[in-house]
């Protein structure tokens, strides 16, 4: 057994890079035996064999094999003029090299016996073309594990001696190949690019922020003899590291390494197979040997052995086990979100039957929630299946069950195409529940939006269904009655999750001419939509709409505008007209309170933009108290809570006021990420005629800037979750109804308003290793989910306090595993974390109106987690490496501004 290979290839690169500098500049060439090819490089005879494996989270602290052996290699059949040889290779002796304190050197190998001892294993065939290796003769009664041994030998044997880049297909499959002569006797092979989509099934998440990124390097040294007669020594490595796009310390490598050497020693079996053609020769050795042989070329087979010892869990057995964490009241915490990643896969894998029998089982009914939440997430024929299967979307107790699973499937990375045919039906408007049939409108196009986005969508029928939906979504706006606002803002919100650029003209429509209502939502959805869809109609549009042109527009379509045309990168020109309205007789003071809060907002994050702002208000002579310090309480802030190498989150709030109370607020938290951009969470309050609640001045109406409509008292929440808006939440609708809670006290309680399990993370990457081993990447995600607020509103005290919760328990778990039949070995790393998010909020309209926001951030800890096993199947070898780590992320109260600074004090003066 000889020791590995004391120069690795990147080592033994730079080492002979070094000793070339340093006897001055040396100019390499490809070696003289290029001019008779590679034809007599690989001489027959024995080389001793080694392939090894590591796994590790941090390069050096690792679990990991290798198996050593000896290669017997004989020509077969010859054809000099073709280039064409067919090798017969024997592997001789592999065995299995485990870790152990007990080997010689600290962590060094020693051996252990394994089902490779008594594996068939029989002679094979290389068949060789210049340099290539176009397939290999196996025996198929060998198991899979060792015939993609004897595929990533053959890989080894495929190379070239001329520098240059090739496309070559070998075990890590089709890939982009430059070999490089960096020293008159050793060649340098780089393949990058492999292309494995061939031989493996993969699976990413659509944003690139909540993706993995793998990074790979794959190298290859071939050594020459002295005189360019032979081929010394070839050896590989290859390096692949996965980690988390956002966080990129939760992550881990696989890193395998192939030796093969030519020994001193003389092959004293003689071999000789005459033959005149290679079908003749692989005859000949088929009868010598007295076995079959199968033509295959290098592509791996996956070995599916997870369960290989029959200890595999099923999805009913999971539940049974994780039951207790799915409950409610573990909602927004990291124990259902835990138990949410661990039964998803095994719902991708379980039955229609078995599925269903979960769902109506009567011991499942307190988790039924959390249940459809998972089956939607599985997003597979038979998890879909099963729950159609069971929903009763026309049956008033099944309303909650079918919102609920209908929700999951628009928060799926992954959707299924057929699964469009069945909500279409859902959305029939006599049939159904109106509020169903808005949520079925809103999942449809958020689907149909995936699915576009979506690169393996090339099925033209399929294509035509999405296209058909798409009309369908556009057509059902129009088609709405002239005086249905509410079935406009229904499509409008769909158009939202829709995101495509096509709907942009109906949208600029809709909000210059429709109605207060209508004009707002359309603004809403084109402020959700990427800037790169503000083209020169919407920015005019926006221009429009603020600056009243032509008709009065509600003070919300005013500021969704002003945010259009603030976040579009304005012109001097166009931020001199904005900065100039502070000046004008325009008696909406909150609407100019807002322009002051959002262009304060944007200067904290653009120190660009606060130089033009501020040489704006000089050269207008706009520096005066009455300009600067506008009459209002509405406001915008920005701050950061958390900041990485990787990413940055931001916690984003506007609140827009009128008569002291909340008209339209927002609370968003933002992740960036190499100047990427993606809302996790939006949380919108909107308000309406409630000033008579409030005051009797009728000057805070006038002051408002807007003439005062006899409105019905409203008030309601928005969300967007992962980008997806769902259908609003109304907490009262009349007057009649806010008394009923105010008499009752039925929102003094805290109450849930939205909860589920959400899919974070959804990637699945199989990687061919060269060594003839099949890397498996998994990475997933969940989010357990809970909002709940409460309100206390007293008319006696003239004052109020609201409380509004987001408690979300985050669960991520990756593995690299590789997995064949003499062993196991993985590496899985968890990240967890709680995080909590409150606003509060308290109005005293006594005598003056006062309003005080509060947003705090509760004490957090992130826990990360690295297990490091190894298994070999058959014995009872079990290595099992752990690290925990904690970090603790201290609570914050965020400072928002003066104003609410000098308001809270005012309330709280005698506290």
């Amino acid at each position: 057994m000889f020791v590995w290979c004391a120069c690795a290839v990147v080592g033994l690169w730079l080492q002979l890079s070094c000793c070339a500098l340093s006897d001055g500049f040396v100019l390499f060439s490809s070696p003289p035996a290029i001019a008779g090819h590679s034809d007599g490089l690989l001489q027959p005879g024995l080389y001793d064999f080694q392939v090894g494996m590591q796994l590790a989270d941090v390069p050096g602290k690792d679990v990991g094999f290798q198996v050593d052996g000896r290669l017997s290699l004989h020509v077969a059949w010859d054809d000099p003029r073709q280039r064409r040889k067919l090798f017969l290779a024997q592997l001789k002796g592999p065995s299995l090299q485990i870790k152990s304190r007990k080997a010689p050197s600290p962590d060094g190998f020693v051996t252990h016996s394994s089902k490779l001892d008594d594996a068939v294993n029989s002679v094979f065939l290389v068949s060789w073309h210049d340099g290539r290796v176009p397939a290999i003769y196996v025996d198929p009664k060998e198991h899979v594990s060792l015939i993609n041994l004897k595929k990533g030998i053959a890989s080894m044997l495929q190379f070239q001696l001329k520098d240059g880049e090739f496309e070559e297909f070998d075990a890590s499959g089709l890939c982009k190949t430059v070999y490089r002569t960096i020293h008159p006797h050793h060649i340098l092979k780089v393949k990058k690019l492999c292309d494995t989509s061939s031989t493996s099934t993969n699976n990413s998440h659509n944003d690139q922020i909540w993706g993995v990124t793998v990074s790979s390097k794959r190298e290859s040294l071939i050594e020459l003899s002295s005189d360019f007669k032979k081929v010394i020594s070839i050896s590989s490595e290859e390096t692949h590291k996965m980690y988390l796009s956002v966080y990129q310390e939760a992550g881990g490598y696989v890193t395998a390494r192939q030796h093969l050497k030519l020994t001193d020693g003389e092959e004293n079996e003689v071999i000789s197979i005459s033959a005149e053609s290679k079908d003749e020769a692989v005859k000949g050795v088929e009868e010598q040997f007295k076995i079959t042989l199968s033509k295959e070329d290098l592509k791996l087979k996956n070995e599916n052995t997870h369960c290989q010892d029959g200890n595999c869990s099923t999805f009913l057995k999971a539940l049974k086990e994780n039951k207790d964490h799915l409950k409610t009241k573990y909602l927004g915490t990291m124990r259902s979100a835990t138990a949410f990643i661990r039964l998803l896969p095994l719902a991708r894998q379980a039955s229609m039957d078995d599925i269903h029998k979960a769902l109506k089982s009567s011991k499942n009914t307190h988790i039924l929630p959390q249940l459809y939440d998972i089956v939607g997430a599985a997003q597979t024929e038979a998890a879909h299946g099963a729950a159609m299967k069971q929903l009763q979307f026309d049956s008033e107790s099944g309303f909650d069950l079918a919102e609920r699973y209908l929700w999951a499937l628009s928060f799926g990375n992954h959707p299924l195409k057929h699964v469009l045919s069945d909500i279409r039906k859902l959305t029939v408007k006599d049939k159904f529940d109106q509020k169903l049939v808005e949520t079925s409108i809103l999942t449809l196009s958020t689907i149909v939006n995936k699915l576009k986005n979506t690169k393996s969508n090339e099925d033209n029928n399929e294509s035509k269904t999405i296209e058909e939906v798409e009309s369908e979504l556009r057509n059902g706006l129009s088609n709405c009655s002239e005086k249905d606002d509410s079935c406009k803002v229904m499509y409008l919100r769909a158009l939202q999750n829709l995101n495509d650029e096509t709907s942009v003209p109906a949208l600029i429509t809709y909000a210059l001419q429709g109605s207060k209502k209508v004009s707002v939502r359309a603004m809403k959805t084109l402020r959700s939509m990427s800037p790169s869809f503000w083209n020169e109609d919407v920015l005019k549009a926006a221009e429009h709409i603020y600056f009243q042109m032509g008709r009065k527009y509600d003070s919300s379509a005013r500021t969704l505008a002003l945010d259009v045309l603030l976040e579009s990168k304005p012109s001097e020109k166009l931020l001199k007209l904005l900065i100039g309205s502070l000046a004008s007789s325009d008696s909406a003071y909150e609407v100019k309170q807002y322009l002051m809060q959002r262009m304060n907002q944007i200067a904290y994050r653009d120190e660009k933009f606060l130089e033009t702002v501020k040489d704006i208000f000089s050269s207008l002579n706009l520096n005066n108290y009455n300009i600067l310090a506008q009459k209002g309480l509405s406001t915008a802030f920005t701050r950061f809570f958390m900041t990485g190498s990787a990413a940055n989150g931001s916690l984003s709030t506007v609140q827009e006021i009128q008569n002291g109370i909340v008209k339209r607020g927002l609370v968003d938290i933002v992740l960036d990420q190499s100047g990427r951009h993606q809302s996790i969470f939006t949380l919108g309050l909107f308000a309406g005629g409630l000033g008579s609640f409030i005051s009797s001045d009728e000057e805070a109406s006038v002051g408002a800037g807007e003439e005062e409509e006899e409105e019905v008292a409203t008030a309601g929440m928005e969300l967007t979750v992962l980008g997806v808006q769902v259908r609003p939440f109304v907490f009262f609708s009349g007057q009649g109804d806010l008394m009923g809670h105010v008499w009752s006290g039925t929102a003094s309680e805290r109450t849930p308003a939205f909860q589920a399990l959400l899919l974070l993370q959804d990637y699945t990457q199989q990687i061919p290793l060269e060594s003839g081993f099949v890397a498996e990447l998994n990475f997933v995600g969940g989010v357990s989910f809970d909002l709940s607020g409460q309100i206390q509103f007293s008319l006696w005290n003239r004052n109020a306090q609201s409380l509004v919760e987001k408690n979300a328990g985050i669960s991520m778990v990756g593995s690299i595993r590789v997995d064949n039949m003499f062993i196991k070995s993985n590496i899985e790393f968890n990240l967890m974390t709680e995080a909590k998010l409150n606003l509060e909020s308290n109005i005293d309209f006594y005598n003056t109106i006062a309003l005080c926001l509060q947003l705090s951030q509760p004490d957090s800890v992130i826990k990360y987690n690295v297990f490091k096993v190894e298994r070999i199947p058959g014995s009872k070898h079990k290595l099992r490496k752990s690290k925990y780590s904690l970090i603790s992320v201290p609570g914050k109260t965020y400072a928002l501004n003066q104003k609410n600074n000098e308001m809270c004090n005012t309330i709280f003066k005698d506290s």
